[in-house]
């Protein structure tokens, strides 16, 4: 009866999670914008002919994928400057242009050098402007940065763009199912395979710094959490209890992993310690509790939980034992 149960739960699990993609390359595809996008105009680079890369292009994708912005068509451009004094607010105010990008690109001996500045279009001024190395051939890199940049000295928010994604595919049919474990940046470009596996591969969680993975593989003909350095590929086998072992959920600073585990009967939520690999149980409840996620100071765990008779997020404060998880509200 286990064993059936079992089943069901990871095949819904699965068919939530995948879907057969013709190729790893992640499409992010915007379908429609906010009504308060800020109008911003990103002007190509001056120099950027020849170079490999579109760096303004990837800045004006960027933020146009953040849902922030609303950048202006490059043909609508009348004029194309590359610094800030060269700049005619008058033109651009006529645009409806708020915020204006204007830079230059040059080839260095073993890199490329980025100057890029930001203007306020209603003010009239310069808000900020840098110079970028760029060693080798990362410009991709390099614009992702400078996104970060406009995107936070405008909103106060910081950017997301340099971070990466992990993402799961799974292509073919019935038993022929391939599956792979990938990793790219944040607009799904520069995806590199990490793992491949005939059998699923499920919920890859980024360690705090950014170097490790933890995820759920059934190489081994039941599920169980690895965790593996994406730099070096090597990994281990934190846990393989009889049962679910799923949902791992990093905690703030990367010395505890949350996770859902059935080894006890239900699904319920326990927290293992990185170092030593011991488990401690958290939840003790006849019901299924998964899908952890830890507050950003590490002292609470919020989950998924029926124990009401239907899913609710739950909120359990971590230390203080005897004291029932409440309803996040």
């Amino acid at each position: 009866m286990q064993t059936q149960v079992l089943k069901k739960f990871w095949l819904l699990c699965l068919l939530i999670t995948f879907s057969s993609v013709a190729s790893a390359n992640l499409t992010i595809e915007i379908t429609r914008g906010s009504d308060q996008a800020l109008p911003i105009g990103v002007v190509p680079f001056a120099g950027s002919e020849g170079l490999p890369e579109d760096v303004a292009q990837i800045v004006q994708d960027d933020l146009e994928r953040s849902g922030y912005f609303a950048p202006l068509a490059r043909s609508a451009m009348f004029e194309q400057p590359s610094q800030s004094d060269d700049v005619q607010f008058g033109t651009w105010r006529s645009l409806d242009v708020r915020y204006l990008v204007v830079g230059r690109a040059a080839q260095t001996d073993g890199g490329f050098e980025l100057q890029f500045e930001l203007m306020d279009i209603s003010g009239q001024r310069r808000m900020i402007g840098e110079t970028v190395t760029v060693r080798g051939n990362d410009l991709r890199g390099a614009a992702h940065y400078i996104s970060d940049q406009i995107f936070e000295e405008i909103t106060g928010i910081r950017g997301a763009f340099s971070t990466k994604i992990a993402y799961v595919t799974a292509q073919g049919i019935g038993d022929n199912m391939q599956f792979g474990l990938y990793v790219a940046d944040a607009d799904g470009r520069r995806s590199e395979q990490v793992l491949t596996s005939d059998e699923p591969i499920m919920s890859p969680a980024w360690s705090p710094d950014g170097t490790k993975l933890a995820y759920v593989s059934f190489e081994t003909e039941r599920p169980a959490i690895y965790i593996q350095d994406v730099a070096t590929g090597q990994r281990v086998q934190a846990t393989s209890f009889e049962g679910i072992n799923g949902a791992p959920a990093w905690s703030p600073d990367g010395r505890r992993i949350a996770m859902s585990l059935s080894k006890d009967g239900q699904p319920e939520i326990y927290i293992m310690d990185v170092g030593s690999r011991s488990v401690e149980r958290i939840t003790n409840n006849n019901s299924i509790d998964t899908e952890p996620a830890w507050a950003p100071d590490g002292r609470s765990l919020l989950f998924t939980s029926d124990r009401s008779g239907g899913p609710q997020l739950y909120q359990y404060t971590l230390g203080g034992r005897g004291s029932a998880p409440d309803i996040y509200r």
